[in-house]
């Protein structure tokens, strides 16, 4: 059996590397892919009409912010 030089040894090493890095990069590809597909899986709310408050809603939106940082705020939750 010959001993392997340094410069061998070297190479072979970078071969793994190499190797390891290749695989490391389709890992975050598809990680990438995945999570790609998470965030753009949620319920589009696209073409739905917006939902208008109804006057008691609105009138007690009103009341507190009129009494924001006050005691009386507390009453408007």
């Amino acid at each position: 059996m010959t001993e392997k030089t340094l410069i061998e040894q070297a190479n072979e090493a970078a071969e793994r590397l190499e190797k390891a890095n290749k695989a490391s990069e389709e890992i975050v590809a598809r990680l990438e892919a995945i999570e790609a597909r998470r965030v753009l899986g949620g319920i589009s709310a696209a073409g739905n009409k917006p939902v208008e408050p109804s006057k008691e809603d609105q009138v007690k939106s009103g009341m507190k912010k009129y009494f924001a940082g006050t005691a009386i705020e507390k009453a408007f939750k």
